[in-house]
């Protein structure tokens, strides 16, 4: 028995192989590699359908990375302009010095401006916006994998290997479209289709036209010159606040991948002692405290992390919250 499942498990994992291939290589034709593999007796019945479900789905994510997407927001994309707070400066002092995949998480209280700044280092005009992001509201998730790929890429099969996913669409070159040449292929995938149009009540695509703006004296010190730093592209996990089994399982796997893929990921939470124990995994190494957001001596982000994190709140300013009230006081 453990055998079969053993077996089961590397099919499953072979599956998702290929069909991230089908999805992210450029000249892939989702409908003709299915064709092929069902003639080959490699897919049967409900099998293709699954197997396209899933090609699909990867195509729609890689899409959304590359238009830089706030997913399963409710209030994203509001801020035309916004002051320059601690957080951002130390999210983007964060993308500066990262020049391989790593996990920074950072604790603060709901009331220290993390959606706003998450917003904007992906949609803001600064020199390190990447080309590919995602920003996902983890709300109330208690099983990140399951809640993301149910709830809001309408692709359960995606939840056992979301980690990958993620960062596969987030690291890859623009993703081909699905094959429309067969107009009975394009029937089988309406409903999952149709399903998919619902994300646009919960998403956020990057205007071009209208970046996030900056207002007030404070200036953002980044690299003037784009083409002498690429930004890596970023996963933002915001109200990452649900401490479960299966939220640790997924930042077991999230830490290996983006490292492995170049991805920078922030994990946004208010819980520190959450926190505390999502950096305990990797013994401080690839999951590490966001840089100013301990008062731990000396720390500035390089080498291992290897002490109990002394959290700060990343207080405000006098002259940041006089620039945050000011717009009010002039209506």
């Amino acid at each position: 028995a453990t055998w079969k499942m053993a077996e089961a498990e590397a099919k499953a994992k072979a599956s998702d192989s290929i069909i991230a291939d089908v999805a992210f290589t450029a000249g892939a034709s989702v409908g003709s590699v299915v064709s092929d593999l069902v003639d080959n007796g490699m897919l049967h019945g409900g099998q293709a359908m699954s197997f396209v479900s899933k090609a699909v789905a990867l195509q729609g994510l890689g899409r959304l990375a590359a238009r830089k997407t706030l997913l399963n927001t409710s209030d994203g994309g509001e801020s035309s302009a916004v002051v320059v707070s601690p957080l951002i400066l130390k999210m983007l002092h964060a993308c500066e010095i990262t020049t391989k995949g790593r996990v920074w998480v950072v604790c603060a209280p709901s009331d220290q401006g993390k959606s706003a700044a998450s917003e904007f280092i992906i949609h803001g005009e600064h020199s390190l916006r990447p080309d590919r992001s995602l920003k996902i509201d983890a709300t109330n998730w208690k099983d990140f994998c399951a809640d993301c790929a149910e709830g809001v890429l309408y692709c359960p099969q995606l939840a056992r290997s979301l980690s990958v996913h993620l960062c596969n669409a987030l690291a890859s070159l623009a993703p081909v479209d699905v094959d429309d040449s067969d107009p009975s292929f394009l029937e089988k995938i309406g409903n999952w289709i149709d399903r998919l149009s619902c994300l646009a009540l919960d998403q956020v695509n990057f205007d071009e036209h209208r970046p996030i703006t900056i207002y007030g004296p404070t200036s953002i010190e980044v690299p003037v010159d784009g083409a002498t730093h690429k930004s890596s592209p970023i996963l933002i996990i915001d109200d990452f606040n649900e401490v479960t089994e299966a939220n640790k399982g997924f930042v077991k796997e999230l830490f290996r991948d983006a490292a492995k893929l170049g991805v920078v990921v922030f994990i946004l939470t208010r819980d520190q002692d959450w926190e505390t124990t999502l950096i305990q995994f990797n013994g401080g190494s690839k999951i590490k405290p966001l840089i100013g957001n301990v008062h731990n001596r000396d720390y500035d982000g390089t080498g291992v992390f290897d002490e109990v994190p002394v959290w700060n709140t990343m207080d405000w300013s006098v002259t940041q919250l006089r620039e945050l009230i000011r717009p009010m006081c002039l209506k």
